[in-house]
This record gives structure tokens, sequence and C-alpha cells, in this order.
């Protein structure tokens, strides 16, 4: 049924578009549905990825190295790639990971990015935290000083 919209879809467009004055007005109208569902159908793949990383990291210990998550997904079977051809990417944090997409403009961090924010897995029993280093103490320039993620460390 699904198939049979989307022909009718589609032979309506052809037909509107052979007018010239309905091209930019179809034109625009197929170019916002066709982000709308690239968004939606990354959004699923997100869910899907944050899923494995967290069962991964869950079992490991730990999340892919940023710049590597393409890889890491294709050795899983997986397409290391979003809706317009762009690699996804990860960001762990000490207590949550981002997975992302770049979005149609294919920019990283711009308004048109498809994010999602999980906290981090809890290991296993018994197994390590190997991939998460804190951020290194303030310079020594003779400022005491500190960094406002270790005041934060510290309060905790």
């Amino acid at each position: 049924m699904k198939k049979m919209i989307f022909v009718a879809v589609v032979v309506l467009a052809v037909i509107l578009m052979m007018a010239p004055a309905n091209r930019e007005r179809v034109m625009g109208w197929v170019s916002s549905v066709s982000s709308a569902g690239g968004e939606r159908s990354t959004m699923r793949q997100l869910e899907q990825i944050a899923v494995l990383l967290a069962s991964t990291a869950r079992a490991s210990g730990a999340y892919p190295q940023a710049g590597s998550l393409e890889f890491w997904l294709t050795q899983r079977d997986r397409d290391g790639t979003d809706s317009w051809g762009s690699p996804y990417y990860i960001e762990v944090y000490a207590d949550s990971f981002v997975v992302g997409s770049r979005g149609a403009d294919k920019r990283l961090r711009t308004d048109d990015d498809v994010r999602l924010a999980r906290p981090r897995a809890v290991p296993e029993p018994g197994v390590l935290i190997v991939d998460y280093e804190p951020a290194p103490p303030p310079s020594s320039t003779g400022s005491k000083a500190k960094s406002k993620a270790m005041e934060a460390a510290e309060r905790q």
C-alpha cells in the first residue's frame, strides 16, 4: 500500500513539473519531504546504534574512539553512513555519549545535525572503563585555578 501511494505521489509530481510555473513549488515540497524522511530514518538508525554501543560498552567498558565509529559499525555489519552519505560520529563524555549525523548539509555542528545523547552504560561487574580520560589538570603557570571539570569532580 505504501509503495502504491509513493508511486502515485511521484507520478503526480512529474505531471505537475511539466508546467514551468509549478516546478519550483514541487521541487521545494519534494526537498522538504525527503529531508524530513531522512531525519526520521537517521534518528531510527541512531537509536539502534546507541543500543549497540551501550551493550558493547557494558561488556567491554569501552566505546569506539572519535573518528572510528564508521569502521566500528561496518565491522558489525552495519552501515556507517547516514541518509545523506556522511559517516556517523560519536562523542564520549564522563557521564554520557552522543551519536550523531551531520545532516543534509554534511557539516558538523550546524542546525540540521541529528544527534542522540544517552547516559553512559554501566559496565558489568569486573569490567574496567578504559576509554575515558578526564581533562588534564590546569597548566602549571603558577595559577592555582582549577578547571570547571575538576571542580565538578571534587564536588561529587
